[in-house]
């Protein structure tokens, strides 16, 4: 099993989107769809589920997520979300934290024959500072979200190369 774990601001939306679409934080329909492209391309072409570990999860419950993200034309499988272990504002440690609870989980239920155990994860997210997890970490500007590069590099940590 690979798994993208990803972030939605900053990473599906960008500071110029906002300008150029002129609507509200929290509204769902502030996707931008290129970035959400990108980011289902990625998933698409390693062959990963998709687990979010955005704020967004605090505010809406799985399912919606599921029917926003695929509204705004993600096509990979949502496998589920991160683990709110932190009420405070986000940061990378708190993040990097959550997404080590959700892998300790799954790995454990490997071992108990309920699920593959993960073989690959990348994690888009714009926050910086992911401790013990910085490897993994696919680190977008807000400014512009989810660039070629950043999708090259996340496909490289989910094993496939150019």
């Amino acid at each position: 099993m690979k798994i993208l774990f990803l972030d939605i601001d900053g990473v599906l939306n960008s500071d110029e989107w906002y300008a150029r679409r002129r609507q509200k934080l929290g509204d769902l329909s502030h996707l931008d769809p290129a970035l959400v492209a990108r980011a289902g391309e990625v998933a698409s072409r390693s062959g990963a589920s998709v687990v979010i570990s955005s704020a967004w999860r605090m505010h809406r419950d799985l399912e919606e997520l599921r029917a926003v993200l695929g509204a705004a034309g993600l096509r990979a499988p949502i496998l589920g979300e991160t683990p709110v272990l932190s009420d405070g504002e986000p940061d990378g440690l708190n993040r990097a934290a959550e997404i080590l609870r959700w892998l300790e989980r799954h790995t454990h239920e490997a071992f108990t024959g309920r699920t593959e155990p993960v073989r690959a994860f990348a994690i888009l997210d714009d926050l910086p500072d992911f401790g013990p997890l910085a490897p993994w970490h696919v680190a977008t500007d807000p400014a512009v979200g989810l660039q070629p590069a950043d999708a090259a590099h996340a496909m490289e940590l989910l094993g496939v190369f150019a």
